[in-house]
């Protein structure tokens, strides 16, 4: 590479039998996302979690837990998170959950010293609608993504499934993005 570009490399999420959607098991961060060897990387992640909430109704998604009405939070909503060899561990769905998974995505940040952004994250309508507690989720995903001093591109602002635009309340939540009062 050279100095005038950027390098973004994806965090890998697994194919066919390792996909969580799959397997009900993370793919462990330190084995999906490959180093490069070069100073102009950026190591890039999506944030829909949890995709059975971020993603409820989604016509292009098949499985069972997508097609039922999640909320958010959810403390009676137990969510076990397994991944690799580490033993399950058990949470409500809820702020402190959204913030252990970024967390453990952004170790790389802290074993290697490379930077790391979002490169989507976002939600579909329906969790704005009906009291879903869309516009709590998103406040607390863009707080997450501030404390840790990360950089984020919102998915679909304009969308027929996911977009926000047409949502008065999570555009001036966008607009204070930033500004320290999201």
């Amino acid at each position: 590479m050279d100095g005038n570009h950027l390098l973004f490399v994806d965090r890998i999420y697994g194919e066919h039998a390792e996909r969580r959607e799959v397997t009900g098991t993370e793919l462990p961060p330190e084995r999906a996302f490959h180093l490069v060897d070069d100073d102009n990387v950026v190591y890039e992640f999506y944030f829909f979690e949890r995709d059975e909430y971020t993603h409820q109704f989604a016509p292009w998604r098949p499985e069972p837990e997508i097609a039922r009405e999640r909320r958010y939070p959810d403390p009676a909503a137990v969510i076990e998170y397994r991944e690799g060899e580490r033993p399950p561990r058990s949470f409500a769905f809820d702020r402190e959950y959204l913030r252990f998974h970024l967390d453990r995505q952004l170790e790389l940040r802290t074993t290697q010293g490379v930077p790391m952004a979002v490169w989507g994250f976002g939600l579909n309508r329906e969790c704005l609608e009906r009291r879903r507690g869309g516009l709590e989720w998103l406040g607390d995903v863009i707080a997450l993504f501030e404390e840790a001093e990360l950089g984020w591109t919102l998915l679909a602002y304009r969308d027929a499934f996911f977009g926000i635009a047409d949502n008065p309340e999570a555009k001036a939540l966008l607009r204070r993005a930033g500004s320290g009062d999201a």
